[in-house]
């Protein structure tokens, strides 16, 4: 699978405007955009839009922007609702083709109380 190449200043604003990804390796931060655009792409075309950058992948709140196969600037809306929802299984698919190390679905059982 064919990896997007990002600039080093789309992965620092990843980084540092992205919950939880402070401390990701530039190499994960590339896996994560690339697994981002294919999902908007797969399953919810109607959110790709053409800007003056770029073309724009929205991605839940986080817009992708990309120009040439290259990703030139990310920007998360923070705060702004978006009707998004992440297919679980693709998603787990792709982080493992891709090699993704973290996975927000894996490991989460639900815990339920025990009656007495």
């Amino acid at each position: 699978m064919k990896l997007l190449k990002v600039t080093d200043k789309a992965k620092e604003k990843y980084k540092s405007q992205t919950k939880g990804n402070q401390d990701t390796s530039d190499d994960q931060v590339i896996k994560k955009l690339t697994r981002n655009v294919i999902l908007v792409k797969e399953t919810a075309p109607d959110r790709i839009s053409w800007g003056w950058k770029g073309i724009i992948y929205s991605y839940g709140s986080l817009d992708i922007i990309v120009r040439f196969g290259t990703v030139v600037d990310v920007q998360n809306k923070v705060g702004k609702f978006t009707h998004w929802k992440t297919p679980k299984y693709r998603y787990m698919d792709l982080n493992k083709r891709l090699g993704i190390t973290d996975c927000k679905f894996k490991n989460k059982k639900k815990k339920f109380k025990r009656v007495k």
